[in-house]
């Protein structure tokens, strides 16, 4: 044996490890990559003299790191402690002994394991020699007892003797790690029990440290021996702050002279808690042959209970009063006394009794004097096409300088907003309240249509004229899908937990399912994605579902009013395919004719078809939500066809707006 100083320097090694979610709160969980630098370099010590090594260890983020002794053995009487990699106790038996420690962190892939030595020298004038000694570790907790020790951490009824204790005595718990809240954080007033035991009978005396404000035990003391003890862990709300807490709670014991130890990291995820109604947006509208003045909305709390009252802010618009989570909120829109041919506005505040934040759905009226013609054509050379989904409005452009507005009644022109840049697709947030445009390659343009300004210009990579728009509302946050890439409402990017496809897309009525379809190719490929948001992780949640094929050449795609099936237009089938979600199972499909490039759903569950077709008596279809069809129109002009995908409701799906390539703008009376 080597005398004196002996030990295994070992190499600085740096791990680079991705980062995958977290959450805001309490500690900060690392995003993009980490680096971690981990070095033990342990000194030797001596048997009965008390040992602590720290190693050197840093990295480029905060972490919730996990040390442990993954092979081989450290010296009797010394343990590793989980938190901070501290090799501690008293040594007992003289000698060298290799270990291996891995180092892992919470939310960060992979894990780092290094070897190391200890020299424990006999005392001083002796061979060798044993003590009782104390220690921290990780996954097992082991002391070594002198023959002669007591046990003192037995309670007064423990029948233990020193005769009865072996050299390595172990504290056990049936869990290394709690989660409390769920993975969202939505799961309130969930609760787990942790089981601890100990590898020797009688009774011994256990406390806990490391216990957060947050944090509710249902015993802090207790004891373990022949019989193990369960402690019941619960998170109190009222302490919680929004996104993710962690704390490590250290059980520990006394068997003889020395201390043995467990820990346990237990993690609180807290999302945003909201009321979320499932459409934040209205269109009403009242003419002399057909009105559509009533809807009924359903509003829930994201956390599963509690109750809501709404309110609204114009007399002419009612409300249901009051209702718990699932229930129904009915809007009555009465135009008595109102002033004919104008828009008016109102909005409705729901407020919870349970802390949730409120909710508010913005709602429009069209009080018309007459009955719109049948079919209204303006001559205009426009590209691309949006309709309020609150107000009568159009917003149509030609690729540069303005996009122009349009009442869909009346069909005139009542303002423009100037857009600098090549302009491509839009799209509207569905309460109304914003305006989004590619105006040039990797850039998007953020408008108020009310004040017709432009309120942000965003940085968008990937994106360009091709790139499809679409507003989603996954948990009731507010996010940009373009170009298979996800933006916050402030422009800012959001990364997702799995890749989007770029090309058309379409969002479930309840926002949790995405699906998107390539354009352009044959066959097209269907993708079907969940999707998530919570306050605990800082990526929108993706789960691919499905992936099917729609025929050739694809053009459009869209969601049915109920979320149960996927409607497509495409080239290669003179139809408009019909699958069932999430599975993408073969539907009935619904009779088209060559070649299919358009399709919406609208605010009724009605379907707008259309096709792209120069010689033909048919162009555009309504079906009705269960698939029949309503009726039909005939757009084109001779050899110009209805531009793909050009083809829209409006907000109370009374009306349609299309363009051509004539061209032309053309305001379409549907009726209800």
């Amino acid at each position: 044996m080597v005398r004196g100083l002996k030990c295994l320097l070992l190499a600085v090694m740096v791990l680079l490890v991705a980062a995958c979610g977290g959450g805001g709160g309490g500690d900060e969980t690392p995003t993009g990559d980490v680096y971690i630098s981990l070095s033990y370099s342990p000194p030797s010590g001596t048997v009965g003299t008390f040992y602590r090594y720290s190693p050197s260890y840093s990295s480029s983020q905060g972490i919730s790191e996990h040390f442990e002794l993954s092979g081989g053995s450290l010296p009797p009487g010394l343990g590793i402690s989980a938190g901070d990699g501290v090799i501690s106790g008293t040594p007992t038996t003289a000698g060298t002994y290799t270990f291996y420690v891995t180092l892992s962190a919470k939310n960060v892939d992979g894990n780092l394991t290094r070897s190391g030595s200890i020299t424990i020298r006999a005392p001083a004038g002796s061979g060798s020699s044993s003590s009782t000694g104390s220690f921290v570790s990780s996954s097992t907790s082991s002391v070594s007892s002198s023959a002669g020790s007591s046990s003192t951490g037995a309670s007064a009824s423990s029948s233990a003797t020193s005769s009865s204790i072996s050299s390595v005595a172990t504290l056990s718990t049936s869990v290394s790690v709690v989660t409390l809240g769920g993975s969202t954080g939505r799961t309130t007033g969930d609760s787990s029990t942790v089981s601890l035991s100990l590898d020797r009978g009688g009774a011994y005396t256990w406390t806990v440290t490391g216990k957060p404000t947050w944090l509710s035990m249902s015993k802090t003391t207790g004891t373990v021996g022949s019989v193990s003890d369960s402690i019941s862990l619960s998170a109190i709300p009222a302490s919680l702050a929004v996104g993710t807490q962690s704390a490590t709670l250290t059980f520990q014991t006394t068997v003889g002279s020395a201390t043995v130890t467990k820990n346990v990291m237990v993690t609180a995820n807290v999302d945003k808690h909201k009321l979320i109604a499932s459409e934040v947006g209205l269109a009403f509208a009242k003419t002399p042959a057909w009105s559509r003045l009533t809807r009924t909305l359903t509003v829930r709390d994201n956390y599963g209970t509690g109750s809501w009252t709404a309110a609204s802010n114009q007399s002419w618009l009612t409300v249901t009063p009051s209702g718990v989570s699932g229930g129904a909120l009915t809007l009555t829109a009465d135009t008595t006394g109102l002033t004919a041919d104008q828009i008016y506005s109102a909005s409705v505040t729901l407020t919870s009794s349970s802390g949730a934040s409120p909710e508010t759905v913005s709602v429009g009226l069209w009080n018309g004097s007459i009955t719109p013609a049948a079919r209204t054509t303006i001559a205009a050379s426009y590209t691309k096409l949006v309709a309020d989904p609150v107000r009568p409005l159009a917003y149509v452009h030609g690729g540069s300088a303005t996009i122009d507005i349009y009442n869909i009644y009346t069909a005139a022109s009542v303002g423009s907003i100037p857009v600098s840049g090549t302009l491509s697709n839009m799209a509207m947030s569905p309460d109304g309240k914003r305006l989004y445009i590619v105006t040039g390659t990797n850039t998007i343009a953020e408008i108020d249509p009310v004040a017709k300004t432009i309120v942000g210009t965003w940085s968008a990579p990937s994106v360009n004229a091709y790139s499809e728009l679409l507003y989603v509302r996954p948990n009731g946050d507010g996010m940009l899908v373009a170009g298979g890439k996800v933006f916050a409402t402030n422009g800012s990017a959001i990364s997702a937990t799995a890749g989007i496809a770029a090309g058309g897309f379409a969002v479930s009525p309840a926002q949790d399912t995405l699906v998107a379809m390539s354009l352009g190719l044959s066959p097209a490929t269907v993708y079907v994605y969940g999707i998530d948001y919570s306050a605990v992780s800082p990526s929108l949640s993706v789960v691919a579902k499905a992936t099917g094929y729609a025929g050739g050449n694809g053009k459009a795609i869209a969601v049915s009013r109920d979320g149960s099936s996927v409607i497509t237009a495409g080239g290669g089938a003179y139809e408009f395919g019909r699958q069932s979600l999430p599975g993408l199972g073969v539907m009935s499909a619904l009779t088209g004719a060559a070649y299919p490039n358009n399709v919406r759903v609208g605010s009724d569950g009605r379907i707008f078809a259309a096709i792209s077709d120069w010689y033909g008596t048919t162009d555009f279809w309504v079906y009705r939500a269960d698939g029949s069809l309503q009726s039909t129109y005939l757009l084109r002009g001779y050899a110009r066809e209805i531009l793909d995908n050009e083809l829209t409701p409006s907000g109370d799906a009374l009306m349609a707006v299309a363009l051509t390539a004539v061209p032309n703008l053309q305001f379409v009376a549907v009726g209800p």
